[in-house]
């Protein structure tokens, strides 16, 4: 057994329907219980091997262990607490509001802690942006940090991260097109102004979202994990998540995630194509990697010309994000193009930057997966 079959293992053992009792101490060594420990952490799942290694490890490594796991279980508590109030406030002002990603999943998962979150995800109608912005800032004390191409950043008191969302989609046509649907596969509750998904736009979304982060560089272990858990867990029709799948065009990456997802916690042998997705993921951590942004980026741009100058040249759109001054000063957009181009000098995002033009300059391998992918 290597370092990666053992974290998946590990994984596995803590879900009963998977049938995979983890072996005893005897068969694994200390070095080894250390080592998928340690890479599940980079993927963001170490609580859940430290949960199921804890009574295999050696007493030093039992400490750490429970610590992650009880870390695991606060991170959790913390974040439905920020939750509970926010839908409290939203239903008391009528704001419709879908919960999304991990808010949801978790409820699927043997236990709620074992799904944790960097942030809390929440969607709400366009039209009442700033209005739940300044109830959020006002009523319940969250500090507002900026705002994207789709949402707003806002941090609670004890620091727990919301992303409110006033728009699905990614940014990626194929996807978004079914993305921007989202409000009418949303089911409303009784008494309530939350709206939940259903079943198949759920693990559409997911395998979507996967896909958005996976051509930014790297989505991780978790969304894989988190769609097995829902099929396992979740009744659904699978004619109808074939359907919005087939309506974006993106049927050969979720064959292939699918692939993935069986040979890391069903029982399929791995291919060239779920090996070469995995070395990728692997090599991208959670939220992917710089490096593997320049690979994707370079393939999406389909030269290293046109990739460079996407790189120097940034949308009107995107700027006034960053600066909104220019949103009503449109005549100072060569000013924050120069202003943009001095903040890459910086030490850190000089680091980032250095990292994706390397990466671009490596791309064949990534260029040859994301052809297979049809992405």
């Amino acid at each position: 057994m290597n370092t990666t079959e053992l974290m998946f293992n590990a994984i596995k053992s803590q879900f009963p329907w998977a049938d995979c009792p983890l072996a005893d101490a005897e068969e694994i060594s200390a070095d080894l219980i250390s080592e998928a420990y340690n890479i599940a952490v980079k993927q963001d799942l170490g609580h859940l091997v430290a949960s199921a290694c804890e009574k295999i490890a050696d007493e030093s490594t039992k400490k750490e262990f429970s610590k992650k796991k009880l870390t695991a279980i606060f991170r959790r508590e913390q974040i439905s607490f920020e939750e509970k109030k926010i839908f409290n406030l939203f239903d008391t002002n009528e704001i419709d509001y879908i919960p999304l990603k991990g808010s949801v999943i978790k409820k699927f998962y043997p236990e709620e802690w074992m799904r944790t979150s960097s942030d809390t995800d929440i969607l709400i109608r366009p039209e009442n942006g700033e209005r739940a912005l300044s109830l959020l800032t006002e009523a319940l004390g969250y500090k507002y940090e900026g705002k994207s191409a789709k949402d707003y950043q806002l941090f609670s008191e004890n620091g727990v991260h919301i992303e409110l969302h006033y728009s699905p989609e990614s940014g990626n046509p194929k996807t978004d097109k079914v993305l921007s649907q989202i409000w009418d596969y949303a089911v409303k509750g009784e008494n309530t102004h939350r709206y939940d998904l259903t079943p198949e736009f759920l693990l559409f979304y997911t395998v979507a979202h996967a896909l958005y982060h996976f051509l930014g560089g790297g989505c991780g272990v978790k969304p894989f994990l988190d769609v097995w858990v829902m099929e396992s867990k979740m009744e659904y029709d699978i004619n109808k998540l074939s359907a919005l799948i087939n309506e974006c065009g993106i049927e050969k990456f979720y064959i292939s995630f699918k692939a993935l997802s069986e040979v890391w916690f069903g029982k399929a042998e791995h291919t060239d194509i779920t090996r070469n997705m995995e070395d990728y993921i692997f090599m991208g951590g959670v939220y992917g990697n710089r490096e593997n942004l320049g690979k994707a980026s370079l393939h999406k741009n389909g030269s290293k010309l046109k990739y460079l100058y996407s790189r120097i040249f940034k949308p009107r759109k995107y700027l006034e994000l960053q600066y909104p001054n220019l949103e009503n000063h449109p005549m100072l957009l060569p000013y924050y193009q120069i202003k943009r181009w001095f903040n890459l000098f910086n030490g850190n995002r000089r680091r980032d930057v250095t990292a994706e033009l390397q990466g671009s300059l490596k791309n064949d391998e990534t260029a040859k997966l994301f052809d297979i992918l049809e992405i």
